[in-house]
């Protein structure tokens, strides 16, 4: 095949000066930190369970600073007490005390938590999205599970806006008297305001609203794809087993169950990308995404699929950076070009394990993504910091791919007909 661009070495060629973002990031909107701390937790979550009962009692107990006290909550659940009833909480806490890798009692109290009708501060709903992702990181994914992990994320996203909504009228109360701020709008609240008038933190209020407004926007029918596209529970234990060697540190799964399931590897690869689909669009599981695809690259490294699974995400990332930039946050911009590059070059491995001249069924997909991945470019060029010439290579390999594709399945030619008029564009009509 036509030797594909890379774009780790890409120079910047172009800068974007049109928007002048705020001095501050939207750190609400900053996920990477929230992943992190689930990776800790996970890995914390392991180290427990294989202690004994005597350890495990010695580190709840005596957790030596506020830092390690809040940990131990999180790993305990107590951190979603606010939403809950102390007494209806008690058992599935001590439950928890006991072994935080078990999953029943830590489900039960999201599942609560999510159905209270409590009200608290915003920090406990984010330890909600994490309690609510944790048994995923923990390898146990089921149609529920994940459920809960999209609506703790929605859930999050609302009161960010609700929280917003209550310091912007703070700060205008004047103006808007004795109102319902649910019944205002995020444009009424923010579009209404003199910038003049509003200091650097309320700027920043409303910038994390909008984008968090344009996400929930986003994921509107998140649920409904959801419940109707992954039904079947995977456990992730199950990678394990594809190589004994990477058995010790793999990922625990559902260690209630103590079962084994036969290896049935064309199953499991479907399975993993099903559940991956839904993943990419939760940024909370993004690194458990990505350990998942990094994990199906070890055991099946001549799959197209296990990179195209890591693309996915990375370029789902690249999408949430340029969000958060669009929406003034300075601190976004520098994570633009390498998470694309991480993208695209993920993208290259899969592709290269494809013949794209005698493309089979299969593949087209694939092929129909890589050219997606070429109009996105395209649109976002200044902000990846992609060179023109690294463009129009991308634009050769997605017409060859497009080509193909079009001979074998007319579905294909519309496409076909779109990276034509990028070649034309990028002056490569002689090579139509």
């Amino acid at each position: 095949m036509i030797g594909m661009a890379r774009v780790d070495d890409v120079d910047s060629v172009e800068t974007d000066d049109a928007k002048k973002p705020a001095s501050r990031g939207l750190t609400h909107i900053n996920f990477g930190k929230i992943q992190q701390h689930l990776v800790g937790l996970t890995e914390e979550v392991r180290r427990i369970h294989k202690q004994s009962i005597v350890d495990k009692l010695r580190g709840f107990l005596f957790s030596a600073d506020e830092e390690e006290a809040m940990h131990a909550g999180q790993l305990t659940g107590r951190v979603l007490l606010p939403l809950l009833e102390e007494r209806q909480a008690k058992g599935w806490i001590d439950a928890l005390e006991s072994d935080p890798a078990v999953l029943t009692p830590r489900i039960q109290l999201v599942h609560a938590a999510l159905a209270s009708r409590k009200k608290a501060n915003f920090n406990v709903y984010r330890d909600l999205l994490i309690q609510a992702s944790l048994p995923i990181y923990i390898g146990h994914v089921t149609p529920r599970n994940l459920q809960f992990a999209v609506q703790a994320y929605q859930r999050y996203l609302n009161r960010l806006i609700h929280f917003g909504k209550h310091k912007i009228v703070a700060l205008r109360s004047k103006q808007l008297g004795r109102v319902n701020i649910d019944r205002l709008s995020i444009k009424d609240l923010v579009d209404g305001s003199d910038e003049d008038e509003l200091d650097p933190e309320h700027q920043v209020i409303g910038q994390e609203m909008r984008c968090a407004n344009r996400m929930v926007r986003q994921g509107g029918n998140l649920m409904k794809r959801l419940k109707a596209g992954f039904t079947i529970p995977l456990d992730l234990s199950d990678l394990n087993r594809q190589d004994p060697r990477i058995f010790e540190g793999g990922f625990l799964g559902d260690v209630e169950a103590n079962r084994v399931v036969p290896d049935k590897e064309a199953l499991l690869a479907r399975k993993v990308a099903a559940t991956l689909e839904f993943i990419r669009e939760v940024p909370s599981l993004h690194s458990l995404g990505l350990m998942v695809a990094s994990r199906m690259q070890e055991t099946e490294p001549h799959s197209a699929q296990s990179y195209l699974m890591e693309a996915r995400i990375r370029l789902e990332a690249t999408r949430l950076y340029i969000l958060r930039y669009e929406h003034g946050d300075p601190t976004a911009r520098p994570g633009i070009p390498p998470t694309f590059r991480q993208a695209f070059n993920a993208f290259r491995k899969g592709l290269q394990l494809i013949k794209i001249d005698q493309p089979k069924d299969q593949d087209l997909s694939a092929m129909g993504e890589y050219m997606d991945l070429v109009q996105f470019v395209h649109v976002h060029r200044p902000l990846l910091m992609i060179t023109h010439e690294a463009l129009q290579q991308m634009i050769r390999v997605a017409h060859k791919a497009m080509h193909a594709a079009a001979e074998r399945d007319g579905r294909y030619k519309p496409r076909l007909q779109k990276i034509r008029e990028l070649m034309r564009r990028y002056g490569l009509a002689n090579e139509i």
